[in-house]
């Protein structure tokens, strides 16, 4: 169980913060009146607007938190919350106070009085701290006092900065600005107001206001703009058509989308500022405007008011409403008014009512526009005369570059150098205002293209309005042109926080699955939100599989989860007490949940798992391939480290190259964890794949479809990410060329052309246009520039990879050799293993950042990538084909030189200097080389050379023995793809005669390949490995293989053929095995053996178990234990035959854990053939002891797991015989239970169900049972098919006794089993003949409970005839002999015919027998078969009596379904005999009584049959009572 909020240490910040408006960290004494106070040059103030932001108090704030900001980034989380913690205590140490509005006391007049003018109240220290916290955590638009101001929340800010955007670094136009800060249950946006729902009409007119570049001052975040709720799916980058997007202002933590107060007008000729003059005199003329207060601001914060005014001006001066312009205009020719004519910073501009409207050339209109706004820029100021003297050029149709290069040929006499020498403008500005005043040719098509500059400035004003170096742009470290998909992907986080925020059923783990072809930007986008959501408090963890790997598939998804465990195990080593505490407490949760025996199954995948607890957690089974076991323990481990505040995300890259086990076991665990309420809501999984790779019938495809199914535990998006648009690239030129749109469309329609929007081709393309100097800066034009015609001109070869490989062959031949041995590795190499392959070939480790520098690598803590596996692929198919394998050969033998010196070398964990960090700064992947040995990488190092025609025999073996021991190792860990993988490569260099030379390499290469196929579940393929053993070992050496083979045949329902192998291997053994075994034939062998076994008391036997037994006897044993399984599921005869030869076996060998089951078989075997039930128990408290005994002398977990089956099988066969059903209910509610822990998941499944089974038959309620039906149902179906199946048919009966339907069968098996036919069909065709024999008893009950006998009856002939299985002693032979005596004397008394009368007889003496050993257990069900005889045969006096005897004995025991049965039938008796009357006071007393148990339609069934009164009824039952 996971750690409770009390145990676990809180790794989180504390917040104060209310998650609406207001702030909860108040003084405590807030409420009690406590007087509001006026702010102090010193105090910190909260909340938003110019005052704020200006206050002295605040200021020095932010310039403490500069001060201290590289500190806090790189201190651990703990010691952020110090920082913050002294920020505050130098500010009160200076007199200053955290103050918060006091609104109550301020009332409406608030925002509209100064600071001064209002009252506050300080708040808390808590709340202090969380506002410095805040402060530290912002992301600054640039090193500026404007940038800064705008962080306060002051001035509305435009559009944030590149660092606050995961998607975009530079704040692309296309991009959508993911801030997660509401997971933290805090606002990223400042101190929000309280705000208002907001409605879509609403949101158009603020999604308008939007694209102005214009923002209220009480918006949180107008630019946040999600999809609706639901949305799950994008296919082909696209929204649903009928999706509308919804607005929510912050904070965004699943509340109802928010809107202020006032919101910002729609008018595009509106504009926001803070303006420092009154609101009297307005409106005003807009020369006045600009002269007033509102500049006052300064600096680069004035730039940017400026601009929004200019903006306002350019649609008013272009409205066509208003004429196109009026000539000579002015500032003065326009008015500014208060917007909606109330206090706030909204403007409108228009035209001065005495402005003549008119038309003029578009010439004169643009040049015109250039003098307005440079007066706007200039504070009111005109441009000089000397600015509108600009020399003539010849005017052409020339490309836009060519005439910006004309017209700034002369820089000493050009308007646009003169501007930029004046210094009053930033050069965007100046390149602006230059186009529009120049007298002759211009870039700008219309006067719309200028109120496009204007809006592309502001919503991106430190890309545009603050000048920066000219230094070269790399493309591709912001993500463009994918706006919806990352809609999307915010949209599922939202939902994930809104579910966890409410209290809500939305318990289940969501699963984005993201597809789109190589190289098309999948893994930069969710790798964006890896990183938002890691920021954010998150536990992110990823791993990429690789092309050529799949084997490695599982080492992967292993690393990826072992970096949880590795770092507890770093936690625990810490210097800082909260990280030991926590790992301490998760251990502890650890060890509770999964417990220690049970976390063997998981040691193996988790190694970490041993260094966590100290102690060795060996593996259970050696090849066992229970993936059900991993799935559960890996699940409550993941459980047991996340506690309540934590989110975990799982990041897959490239899915279809994983193979078909490691996908089936994420998408069970995904199910499992669905299954888990503590952490369902709070688990993402990405996916990512690419979609032209797969088919309907790849692993993936199907795993995709079958979580999509799994709606109860599983919420699944897909996201199609599509090539880029022209848009989509000139947003990227735009941004990182720092130019207008205007100048890069041509660009951006080349670029398209050339790579089809292939945006992997679009970044390296561009990026080499910028390395090869296509595209340069230009200091005259102050710009990038680049010849269009030559770019146009460039051969890009056929693709990307053509590229790639022309950028690689510009490196050095040093650099080249080093890129191409680590292209031998795959995707990842970490940096112990390039230490390693330093002595290989010396500079590998000197130029990894030069390499990650030029971004053909990235850098994960210490682990090095390639970029993208596009770079790879082309890295490794640019070697020829020859080199290639000579390469790999040089470095396989290189890396077998360095295993052989110390074998105990391999690649470290990266629990190594992990020390000082913490979980949450940590980003943990998963890759194919970070656990794997050294000789596991020599081996694919050789394979991948191949087996080379000139190798001798000596250099094959060698690699075959490689092979061998990198295949045992993955078989430790459970690694069977792996290992199949190693060990059928290592076959493959075995040569003709190698049989004879080294048998024992052959023969343990096949056996590890059938060991690693058989827990793939892949029985054809363990059987021809098996096969191959036979033709060429002994019988003594092929045991090992044939056993591996019987067990791979059993688990895949293959059972006559495991019988007919296993049998021929025991014949050949010399064990006494009949042909075609006769009642004679078993009576003897049982006959045979008891005389044996009756030589050995109880304590001899235990003493047997101490005996020595040789690895060749396990063999058979195990052999043995194979064909019981299939032996039992198929009711062969041959069962008792072979249990009774091992027990035979084990009295001479030893009694070893596997053969304990031969004994439980026996005694089984005593009361089934010989009904001789004191002999059954007898042998039963035998094996009881022998299993406590076998658990005394071996306390492995491989021991335990035998212990499971016999104990079972007593619960299931003796004890049916001696205890009362509810009793065994509960011992195997307690044995499922402690199974689980033990990770045992097939044997716990089967306990549960038979648990459940019991209750049903021995009357607990129906309601309590049916209520969990469909949960347990499907957890069985995800461990156990048998169980499934089993579960299938209590439900049926559940139905039909309760009349409430339930989509049972069609939930399981992917709907192939619809209803009891199909059940009974599917039975048919496995020749299962322990489910088919069951159904048919279910049918018994059915058909009796709805009172159709003579169906029953048909029913119970079928259950009969399916021999030796309706014979055996299981809890179906009992109610079927019960319900067939009940029907028998049913039908005789209505129908006649004496032999049905006979076969009533023949089960009342069953019961009768039964009842001889265990009263209370059959003494009720032998009083109403008596009852029932008595009637048939007209003793009516004694068939009241034994009714009467069965009502009071039923009451007695609380058995309400047999006493409610006991009541009808009597009521039937007297109804027969004309007694009405007496006979409906039974019938109301058994409607009662149905009633009480569950089971409604039964009881309705009654009061449609019969005239009785309900009323009566109840109240006499509440007297019986």
């Amino acid at each position: 169980m996971a750690p409770s909020d009390g145990d676990r240490p809180d790794r989180r910040p504390s917040s104060s913060m209310a998650g609406k408006g207001g702030w909860a960290g108040l003084r405590d004494d807030e409420g009690g009146g406590r007087a509001s106070t006026a702010p102090s040059q010193n105090d910190v103030l909260f909340g938003r607007g110019y005052a704020i932001a200006r206050h002295p108090g605040n200021a020095a704030l932010r310039a403490a938190v500069r001060a201290r900001k590289p500190v806090f980034a790189a201190s651990a989380r703990t010691d952020k919350r110090r920082i913050a913690e002294d920020v505050v205590n130098d500010v009160r140490g200076r007199g200053g106070r955290f103050l918060a509005e006091d609104k109550r006391a301020n009332g409406a007049a608030g925002r509209a009085a100064g600071t001064g003018d209002r009252a506050w109240i300080e708040v808390d220290f808590d709340a202090a701290v969380e506002k410095v916290m805040h402060r530290f955590r912002e992301r600054e638009a640039g090193a500026t006092n404007a940038g800064e101001a705008r962080s306060e929340a002051g001035a509305p800010p435009p559009e944030r900065a590149a660092g606050g955007n995961p998607f975009a670094a530079a704040g692309g136009m296309d991009a959508v600005d993911l801030d997660l800060a509401w997971l933290d249950g805090e606002t990223a946006g400042g101190e929000d107001e309280d705000l208002e729902p907001i409605s879509l009409d609403e949101w158009r007119a603020n999604s308008a206001a939007h694209c102005n570049g214009d923002r209220p001052p009480d918006v949180g975040r107008w630019d946040d703009v999600q999809p609706p709720t639901g949305a799950a799916s994008v296919s082909d980058g696209k929204l649903p058509a009928h999706s509308s997007p919804t607005l929510s202002a912050r904070p965004s933590n699943g509340a109802v989308p928010k809107r202020p107060s006032e919101p910002p007008a729609a008018s595009p000729t509106s504009f926001y500022v803070e303006h420092g003059g009154t609101a009297n005199g307005f409106p005003t003329t807009l020369t006045a405007f600009v002269r007033s207060g509102w500049r006052s601001v300064g600096g680069s914060e004035g730039v940017e008011n400026a601009a929004r005014v200019a903006l306002a001006l350019a649609r008013a001066f272009d409205d066509s409403t208003l004429g196109t312009c009026v000539n000579a205009a002015q500032l003065d020719d326009f008015v500014v008014r208060r917007e909606n004519g109330g206090a706030g910073g909204r403007w409108r501009v228009e035209p001065a009512p005495h402005v003549r409207r008119g038309r003029v050339d578009a010439p004169t209109a643009r040049r015109a526009l250039g003098r307005l706004l440079y007066s706007v820029f200039a504070g009111g100021e005109p441009p000089p005369p000397d600015l509108l003297a600009e020399s003539s050029s010849p005017k052409g149709e020339l490309d836009i570059m060519e005439q910006l290069a004309r017209r700034f040929r002369s820089m000493d006499e050009s308007t646009f150098s003169k501007l930029v020498e004046g210094g009053k403008f930033p050069v965007s500005i100046c390149r602006l205002l230059s186009d529009l005043m120049s007298e002759t040719e211009s870039t700008f098509a219309s006067l719309g293209d200028v109120a496009r500059d204007l809006e592309q400035m502001l919503s991106n004003p430190r890309v545009f309005l603050h000048d920066s170096d000219s230094t070269a742009p790399v493309f591709g470290r912001a993500n463009y042109g994918r706006k919806r998909e990352s809609l999307a992907l915010l949209e599922v986080t939202r939902r994930m926080a809104d579910s966890t925020n409410r209290s809500s059923n939305f318990d289940v783990v969501e699963t984005v699955f993201v597809s789109g072809i190589a190289g098309s930007g999948k893994s930069r986008l969710v790798h964006a939100l890896g990183d938002a959501l890691q920021s954010s408090g998150w536990v992110v963890i990823k791993a990429k599989f690789e092309r050529g790997l799949e084997h490695a598939s599982r080492r992967i998804l292993s690393a990826m989860f072992d970096q949880l465990i590795s770092h507890l195990v770093t936690m625990k080593q810490s210097r800082n007490p909260s990280d030991v505490a926590y790992s301490r407490c998760a251990t502890k949760a650890i060890a509770e949940s999964v417990g220690l025996e049970g976390l063997s199954s998981v040691a193996d995948f988790l190694p970490s798992l041993s260094l966590l607890f100290e102690r060795p957690l060996t593996h259970p089974y050696l090849g066992d391939g229970n993936e059900r076991q991993l799935v559960f323990s890996l699940s409550k481990v993941i459980e047991a480290v996340l506690d309540s505040n934590w989110f975990l995300a799982i990041c897959c890259d490239d899915l279809q190259w994983a193979d078909k086990p490691t996908l089936t076991l994420l998408s069970e665990l995904l199910v499992n964890l669905g299954g888990l309420k503590h952490i369902s809501r709070r688990c993402l999984f990405a996916g990512l794949f690419r979609d032209n790779e797969i088919g309907d019938n790849h692993p993936l495809a199907i795993q995709m479809a079958y979580l999509q199914m799994m709606t109860c535990n599983i919420n699944t998006t897909r996201i199609k990410v599509s090539s880029l648009s022209k848009h989509d690239i000139g947003d990227m030129l735009m941004m990182e060329l720092r130019l207008p749109r205007r100048c890069v469309d041509e660009l951006a329609d080349a670029v398209q052309k050339k790579t089809s929007g292939h945006a992997f081709f679009v970044v390296e393309l561009l990026n080499s246009l910028i390395r090869d100097s296509f595209i340069a800066y230009s200091p005259k034009l102050r710009c990038f520039s680049w010849d269009q015609d030559r770019i146009n001109m460039l051969q890009t070869g056929d693709g990307v990879a053509a590229l790639i490989v022309s950028n690689i062959s510009s490196l050095p031949p040093a650099s080249q050799r080093v890129l191409r041995i680590l292209s031998c590795f795959g995707m990842h190499s970490d940096l112990s293993l390039l230490r390693i392959l330093e002595k290989f070939e010396a500079g590998i480790v000197s130029a990894l950042d030069d390499f990650v520098e030029q971004g053909i690598l990235d850098r994960a803590g210490p682990i090095f990538m390639f970029a993208h596996d596009l770079i790879l692929q082309a890295v490794y198919e640019s070697v020829p084909m020859a080199e290639r394998e000579v390469l790999h050969l040089e470095l396989g033998e290189f890396l077998v030189t360095v295993a052989a010196a110390d074998e105990s070398t391999s690649i470290d964990q990266l629990t190594s200097g992990l020390g000082t960090m913490n979980l949450h700064d940590w980003e943990f992947f998963g890759g194919q080389s970070i656990s794997a040995s050294i000789i596991s990488l020599a081996c694919d190092q050789l394979n991948s050379a191949g087996c080379r025609d000139y190798y001798n025999h000596v250099q094959r073996e060698k690699v075959a023995n490689c092979n061998l021991a990198a295949g045992r190792k993955s078989l430790l860990q459970s690694d069977f793809h792996a290992a199949r993988h190693y060990f059928s490569k290592g076959i493959t260099f075995l040569w003709q005669e190698c049989w004879l030379s080294n048998p024992m390499l052959c023969l343990a290469l096949h056996q590890g390949a059938a060991i690693a196929s058989s827990s793939l579940g892949e029985a054809d393929d363990v059987a021809s490995y098996a096969d191959e053993v036979t033709k060429r070992a002994s019988l003594k050496d092929s045991l090992a293989v044939q056993q591996t083979l019987l067990k791979a045949l059993y688990t895949s329902g293959r059972h006559e053929e495991c019988i007919a192998r296993g049998l021929e291997i025991l014949r050949r053994l010399d064990f006494d095995i009949p042909t075609s075994p006769t009642i004679q034939d078993t009576m003897k062998a049982l006959s045979s053996t008891d005389a044996i076994a009756s030589q050995y008391s109880i304590d001899q036997m235990c003493q047997l178990c101490e005996k020595t037994i040789e690895p060749s006897v396990h063999e058979v044993i195990r052999i043995v234990d194979c064909l019981f399984q299939s032996c039992y599921n198929s009711s062969s005869p041959m069962l008792p035959i072979i249990a009774c030869e091992m027990m035979k076996f084990s009295f001479q060998e030893g009694i070893a854990n596997e053969s304990t089951m031969a004994f439980s078989i026996f005694a089984m075997l005593k009361i089934f053939t010989a009904g001789d039930y004191a002999a059954g128990r007898y042998w039963a408290d035998a094996v009881r002891a022998i299993v406590q005994k076998q658990h005394a002398i071996n306390e492995s977990n491989a021991i335990k797991r035998f212990e499971d089956r016999p104990n079972i099988a007593l619960y299931l066969a003796i004890d049916i015989w001696f205890s009362p059903a509810r009793d065994i209910s509960k011992n195997l509610l307690e044995y499922h239970k402690g199974a689980m822990k033990m990770g045992n998941t097939d044997v716990a499944m089967m306990a549960l169900q038979t648990s459940w089974r019991f209750k049903l038959l021995a009357g607990e309620n129906l309601s309590l049972i049916q209520q969990a039906s469909e949960q347990r149902l499907e957890l069985l179906s995800k461990h156990s098919p048998h169980a499934t199946k089993c579960a299938l048919l209590d439900n049926a009966l559940m139905v039909e006794l309760t009349g409430r339907p339930g989509h049972y069968f069609s939930s399981v098996f992917g709907g192939a089993v619809a209803n009891m036919k199909d059940l009974q069909g599917q039975a048919k065709s496995s020749k299962d003949m322990h489910i088919l024999q069951s159904s048919h008893v279910f049918n018994v009950l059915i058909h009796f409970w709805r009172g159709d006998y003579e169906s029953a009856e048909e029913s119970s002939s079928l259950a009969s005839s399916i021999l030796p299985a309706a014979n055996m002693p299981t809890i179906y032979r009992i109610y079927h002999v019960f319900f067939r005596g009940l029907v028998k004397f049913q039908l005789y008394r209505k129908l006649g015919e004496d032999q049905r009368l006979e076969d009533g007889k023949t089960a009342l003496g069953e019961v009768k027998k039964w009842a001889g050993n265990a009263a209370a257990v059959f003494g009720n069900k032998l009083l109403l078969l008596n009852a029932e005889y008595h009637a048939s045969i007209g003793e009516h006096d004694a068939a009241w009596e034994m009714y009467g005897e069965s009502i009071q004995a039923s009451r007695d025991r609380g058995n309400v379904h047999e006493l409610a049965l006991a009541y009808e039938l009597l009521g039937k008796h007297r109804s027969a005999l004309g007694m009405t009357s007496a006979a409906n006071e039974c019938f109301a007393q058994a409607f009662a009584h149905y009633s009480s148990w569950g089971a409604t339609a039964v009881a309705d069934r009654l009061l449609q049959t019969h005239n009785i009164d309900v009323t009566g009824a109840a109240s006499a039952t509440k007297r019986s009572r």
